[in-house]
């Protein structure tokens, strides 16, 4: 009899305004497992942006007749940044050719002047059709970004990258068994008040918005 079990959601939400400071704060939490040649999906997209800061986030999990899966994610996002943790877990059943993917980027700007502007973007794609495994956090503050992660598997492969202003660099691992670890620390120095940006839109705003933009490292559409 064929057996096919779907993954079971439990998401929490939790927005507490403090009127009194003028700041809120988000809680964000998902939990998805199944059994049985389950499938699963899940994105994710965030965009916190001001005159002089914005960040974006994005990430997509697909999982494809797993025997075994487990995923979940959690963030906190105030007026002090972004705290994000991911941990992913899929495995294959015997001579069932399973698939998992996942992709994630992180991309900070701070614009400093009107024609000064600072942006990073960090960002990881893997897949696999037997065992994978992906660990990841993250901490995004005024002027500072931490982006570890540890992703292991089977019968696929990893990738990262990291940008930086015009630069950006990539490391690619494919075998029948591969592991790929890195840690991504970048900051600025805090600047001295100066006059304030004029412009508010979200077309003045860093990070994939400036006339040479940082796009994300990697996207569903490449192959």
């Amino acid at each position: 009899m064929h057996k096919k079990l779907y993954a079971i959601a439990i998401a929490l939400f939790l927005v507490v305004a403090f009127v009194g400071s003028a700041s809120a704060q988000l809680v964000y939490s998902v939990t998805m497992m199944g059994e049985g040649e389950s499938d699963a999906t899940s994105s994710d997209s965030l965009q916190l942006c001001n005159a002089s800061i914005s960040v974006l986030y994005d990430s997509s999990l697909s999982i494809t007749k797993a025997s075994q899966f487990s995923y979940a994610k959690s963030a906190i996002v105030d007026s002090a940044g972004l705290t994000l943790a991911t941990n992913l877990s899929s495995r294959a059943g015997e001579g069932i050719i399973a698939g998992s993917a996942y992709i994630e980027n992180i991309g900070v700007g701070n614009r400093l002047t009107n024609d000064t502007c600072h942006a990073v973007v960090s960002g990881i794609a893997a897949n696999s059709e037997g065992e994978m495994d992906v660990a990841v956090s993250m901490q995004v503050v005024p002027f500072s970004l931490q982006h570890a992660y540890l992703i292991e598997g089977t019968r696929g492969g990893a990738k990262s990258g990291v940008g930086i202003d015009n630069a950006i660099s990539k490391s690619t691992v494919r075998a029948n068994k591969y592991a790929l670890s890195a840690s991504v620390e970048w900051s600025i120095p805090v600047p001295t008040p100066e006059a304030p940006v004029p412009e508010t839109g979200l077309s003045h705003l860093c990070v994939w918005q400036d006339v040479e933009p940082l796009p994300p490292i990697f996207s569903e559409e490449q192959p």
